[in-house]
């Protein structure tokens, strides 16, 4: 029997392994001996370690000999009947060292008895398990990759160890699994701690929410040496929502494109941009709309690394209000954006304004340009130019169109015959969405010719009270 303390390493008292250590037999052989009648029966034993510590020397296989029908012997083993430890016969095959997990020793035995003995015989190992004191962790399943909010699987395992790595079976430490490597700030969540089971910690409901490269775990128990994992992936899980994030609402003139692309984003239910799917737009198939890229009213386009999906869009020639929706498959509720096409209108403006003539001699006539410029998106009709009377006058045409941002000149004539001030004011009138009825005031001063005299009435004449059905004079000079 071996007990005892050794480098801190624990051996427990030798005890019955057969729980333990696997027993084979083979090549089993006897001989006879004429003239003796003695029999010599020989067989090969193998013992091996089917524990996960290993089992220290000395290892022995304990001989018991079943119903014999006469004497038998074992001249070859130690011990025997009476005889410590095991008032049986037993062998030492292994008589120093250790015999490690899996490991195997095989020896051979004899028995030796007379001719017409008969028995049956078995062997039972007994020895002592190297009993340590847990010092480390060390992960038995790591983590695969994983999908972002699904759990990781397999299950991820931690097992307690002795410091040559040995299962401890016995262990029961309270084990915690922390992110050791974030490369996305990600959170895990599950059951982070939980008490070893045999010398085995199993997390089955780890999991991870940020898509991202190279995360790792970090294992670690009171008064144990932590462990770290190898470095996983996270990817992110089906498509959960999609969201329109540009190009909504906005507005263009009709049969112009958008000037604004629609962009949607997919997400999936832990809020990470899902990349490689398949995000299908759609516009209203009549009345105002419009068409994506190659002219149809419905288009596709996948979502990149950021889970973007783009598109440019074109009104059509109804002017009005309506949704774009955006689908991708697995969410129910699509991204909508809100588009207005606007009718395309002309604007008008007139220059100068006001028109000044300045003076000009009696009898004499001039003419300005008047310049009317088309600033809007459409033709733009003028009807007529009037309003105005002597001194001014103005030189056809009076009505004409003029194309978007170009320019028509009409000519504004002014003749005066009485020195002073005179005015008058032209109305244009058109189909401009900004001022159809443009009002622009026009000014002139008539003035004598140098050495004429120059006749010039009173601003007012008062005559005083007159009586109703009488006549009054009186002098101008």
């Amino acid at each position: 029997m071996v007990m005892g303390v050794f480098s801190g390493l624990c051996l427990a008292a030798p005890v019955d392994l057969s729980s333990q250590v696997a027993v084979t037999y083979a090549n089993e052989r006897s001989t006879l001996d004429r003239l003796t009648r003695r029999i010599t029966s020989t067989a090969d034993i193998t013992l091996t370690n089917r524990a996960t510590n290993p089992i220290m020397a000395p290892l022995h296989g304990v001989i018991t000999i079943n119903n014999p029908t006469g004497a038998v012997t074992m001249p070859d083993a130690l011990g025997g009947p009476g005889v410590t430890p095991y008032a049986r016969y037993y062998y030492a095959p292994l008589a120093a060292g250790q015999l490690a997990p899996g490991e195997a020793i095989t020896f051979s035995v004899k028995f030796v008895r007379q001719a017409g003995v008969t028995f049956t015989y078995n062997v039972a190992p007994y020895g002592a398990i190297l009993v340590t004191s847990p010092t480390k962790l060390s992960f038995g399943v790591h983590p695969g990759n994983s999908v972002a909010g699904q759990a990781i699987k397999p299950a991820v395992t931690v097992t307690i160890q002795d410091m040559d790595s040995n299962l401890m079976p016995t262990a029961t430490n309270a084990v915690t699994v922390t992110i050791g490597n974030n490369p996305a700030n990600g959170t895990l969540s599950g059951t982070t701690t939980v008490n070893a089971v045999a010398g085995v910690a199993t997390f089955p409901n780890l999991t991870l929410d940020k898509v991202g490269d190279g995360y790792t775990l970090t294992a670690s128990a009171t008064g144990l040496a932590s462990a770290n994992s190898n470095a996983f992936n996270v990817i992110a899980g089906s498509s959960a929502s999609i969201i329109a994030i540009s190009g909504t609402p906005q507005s263009t003139a009709v049969n112009t494109t958008f000037a604004v692309t629609l962009v949607a984003i997919v997400k999936d239910d832990c809020n990470n941009p899902v990349s490689g799917a398949t995000v299908t737009f759609t516009a209203p198939t009549s009345g105002q709309s419009g068409t994506f890229t190659g002219g149809a009213a419905t288009t596709t386009a996948t979502t990149n690394a950021q889970g973007f999906a783009s598109v440019s869009f074109t009104a059509n020639g109804a002017a009005g209000s309506y949704n774009v929706a955006a689908t991708v498959a697995g969410v129910s509720t699509p991204a909508i954006f809100a588009l207005t096409n606007t009718m395309v209108q002309p604007a008008i403006q007139a220059t100068p304004s006001p028109l000044s003539f300045g003076d000009v001699t009696v009898n004499t006539s001039t003419s300005l340009p008047l310049t009317i410029t088309n600033s809007g998106a459409a033709e733009l009709v003028v009807s007529s130019i009037n309003g105005l009377s002597a001194p001014f006058s103005i030189f056809p045409p009076t009505s004409f169109t003029v194309a978007t941002g170009a320019s028509r000149q009409v000519n504004i004539g002014f003749a005066p015959t009485l020195a002073g001030a005179a005015t008058g004011v032209i109305t244009i009138s058109s189909n401009a969405s900004n001022q159809p009825t443009l009002l622009l005031n026009v000014s002139g001063n008539g003035v004598a010719p140098p050495g004429s005299p120059v006749i010039k009435a009173p601003a007012a004449i008062d005559f005083g009270p007159v009586i109703e059905g009488q006549n009054a004079t009186k002098d101008v000079t």
